[in-house]
């Protein structure tokens, strides 16, 4: 079976069987399921559920699984069996075989995420895990809370991230307490290097192959069939009953140790655009190794010799692509005068950046892949036609002594897929200033300069005389996009129209993963700008948390959820003002700060009019507490019945404000 998402910018829930669950599954097998995912947000994909709420999930399995997931937009969870598992849910006596490849976080071989008191036991994960995760484990990605438990479970798959300093976890990757007596194989494989023999934890292919490690060690009793262990396959699942074995069980083979395994790997550059390397090869049979791959980069032996088991390779090595890392992914030998090869993935961290220096280089980007690109002059696009558009980067900053590089004189009018000058940014941008640029899709959603990020990272970026015109979810900068770091922009001179909701200066949209924890996007500032929509429209974003904001002689217009600074935010934090303004809104929940907001803190407005219908206010027009915030030199109109010089409707509290 095959299951097939793309191009959604709505929340994507993917499953074998359901997308969401909020019941029990017992007994259930899911075999030879691919799951296919490119260009969605809030993803939840797991392999027999994506998300599951006060739900158990017990005695089933699937095998044969395979998850592709690209240019996503925020990854929520995503697991062999479940991709999120929330609100007191069970995952118990389940199997799940197969690979996941993705480019996001929050990846487990069971689930991608826990928390809210939930539980996974007595499960065994054989899931190959490849792509460039930050957060990857063996058995679970992310447990949240403290409460929720991971208990009793075997991990065998292999795990791989491409991300510079990150490895994956046997078990889990990121949590802490009621995580107990859980066990992996000591010849699963972490950014291709054998975990190896542990103290605790760790399992032998013999240890494997014994009853007393499933029964006792484990614990895993007679929920399984262990018939076959002896033989290197995993045990079988049994019923709920415990009386059959689930029908459609493939063996699944523990992974025998290879005959040639990597021991270490370690390089360093030689020049800005070469590295030299040593690569020390396990090899007992004393096998004649003649060379090997290293994937996209053009390679050069320079002495290869064996002593004592072990094989030691020197080498040279230039890139042809522009990467954070690379994939060392074949070792050539010779048996019995037989040329033979296998195939590995072993990491190496070296980053390289292409450089552009004019705009044929601009031209030349490479759309298939995501690679790293630096900017050494200013881009002057005046007078060019059939402008590259809708790329994808890996990394764009500007030069390394952190000034900034300009793109500038850019007219876009889009009408097909290209939603932006730049379709996607995966990693960082940074020391970037776009000038002059107008992008026109009156009738497309998600436009901006960059239409789409998952990067960790966006850092000194400056807007100036940005024009863009679309209709849901749009902004001079972003469009919809996460929490991660997105500190000290500046903008002034913009022209930001949505036909529609969610319109910011610097982005449509950008929701709060957790209420509790202070947002990382920080230090924004718009000046000098016009910024209309429908309904979230604010003068820096249009929906989204406010950290050290300013928005300085602007006029922000809309229907309802209108702010000189967001829309809707949930609470503010550090300096916060908006100054010479203009907010309108015809509709309601207008404010100066913004039009809807849980808390208020230290916040101020000067020299500001605000106009609006009912919940109207010269901070905010409704909020639950409104904490030491003044307002001054402004004038409040309101339209409806509702109307406060600080806020239109406190529901709560107002503390040491004037």
């Amino acid at each position: 079976m095959k299951l097939n998402s793309s191009d959604s910018k709505d929340e994507t829930l993917q499953g074998a069987f359901t997308s969401r669950l909020t019941g029990n599954m017992e007994n259930c097998t899911a075999t030879d399921i691919e799951i296919i995912n490119n260009n969605t947000y809030s993803i939840h994909i797991g392999g027999l559920a994506g998300f599951i709420a006060k739900s158990e999930i017990k005695n089933c399995f699937v095998t044969g699984l395979k998850v592709n997931i690209e240019e996503g937009n925020v990854y929520v969870g995503i697991g062999g069996v479940v991709g999120y598992e929330s609100d007191v849910s069970k995952i118990t006596n389940c199997i799940a075989e197969g690979s996941i490849n993705a480019d996001g976080d929050n990846i487990g071989g069971i689930a991608g995420k826990i928390k809210v008191s939930s539980n996974i036991e007595n499960s065994i994960s054989k899931v190959n895990i490849t792509g460039s995760s930050d957060v990857l484990g063996g058995i679970v990605g992310i447990k949240e809370d403290t409460v929720s438990s991971v208990i009793n479970n075997l991990s065998l798959g292999n795990l791989y991230s491409s991300k510079n300093g990150i490895q994956g976890k046997s078990i889990i990757h990121s949590g802490t307490d009621n995580i107990n007596n859980n066990y992996y194989y000591e010849g699963q494989k972490i950014n291709g290097i054998s975990v190896g023999k542990k103290d605790y934890g760790s399992l032998s292919y013999n240890e494997l192959k014994d009853l007393n490690t499933y029964t006792q060690k484990i614990r895993l009793d007679d929920n399984y069939n262990y018939d076959k262990i002896k033989e290197g396959i995993l045990p079988k699942l049994m019923d709920t009953n415990k009386n059959e074995i689930l029908s459609n069980q493939q063996d699944i083979y523990i992974d025998e140790y290879s005959e040639i395994s990597v021991i270490s790997i370690k390089t360093e550059k030689n020049t800005v655009s070469s590295i030299e390397g040593q690569i020390l090869l396990n090899n007992p049979k004393g096998l004649e190794i003649t060379n090997i791959n290293i994937n996209f980069m053009d390679t050069v032996i320079k002495n290869i010799n064996s002593k004592e088991g072990v094989t030691y390779i020197y080498f040279n090595a230039n890139p042809n692509k522009y990467f954070d890392t690379y994939k060392l992914d074949t070792i050539y030998y010779k048996e019995n005068n037989h040329k033979k090869e296998i195939k590995i993935e072993v990491k190496i961290e070296q980053e390289f950046y292409k450089e552009i220096y004019n705009c044929e280089d601009w031209q030349g980007i490479d759309n298939e892949t995501y690679q790293n690109y630096r900017l050494m002059n200013d881009l002057d696009f005046t007078g060019r036609n059939n402008i590259k558009k809708n790329i994808s980067i890996g990394k764009l900053e500007g030069t390394t002594d952190g000034k900034i590089k300009t793109i500038k004189n850019i007219s876009l009018e889009l009408n097909g897929k290209e939603e932006a000058l730049i379709k996607q940014i995966k990693y960082n941008l940074e020391n970037i200033k776009f000038e002059n640029v107008i992008i026109n899709a009156p009738k497309r959603d998600f436009v901006a300069c960059i239409a789409s990020t998952t990067s960790k990272k966006i850092n000194n970026i400056e807007l100036n005389n940005v024009k863009v015109t679309g209709k849901n979810y749009i902004g001079g900068l972003l469009t919809k996009t996460d929490e991660n770091e997105k500190t000290n922009i500046k903008a002034e001179k913009l022209e930001i129209k949505g036909e529609g909701d969610f319109v910011g200066g610097v982005a449509g949209y950008i929701p709060w993963a957790n209420y509790n924890t202070e947002t990382k996007v920080s230090n924004l500032v718009v000046k000098d700008s016009k910024i209309s929509g429908y309904k979230y429209v604010g003068g820096i974003i249009g929906y989204g948390k406010i950290k050290n904001m300013e928005s300085i002689n602007n006029h922000v217009v809309g229907i309802d959820c209108v702010g000189g600074i967001s829309g809707n935010t949930f609470q503010t934090h550090g300096k916060v003002a908006v100054e010479d303004s203009i907010i309108e809104g015809t509709g309601n929940y207008i404010g100066g700060i913004a039009g809807f907001s849980n808390a208020v803190r230290k916040v101020r407005v000067n020299n500001t009019e605000v106009y609006g219908g009912s919940y109207t206010g010269g901070i905010v027009g409704y909020a639950y507490r409104v904490y030491n915030s003044k307002i001054e030199n402004s004038e409040i109109l309101s339209t409806g019945n509702i109307i406060g010089g600080i806020v239109g409707h406190g529901r709560s509290r107002m503390f040491s404000c004037y």
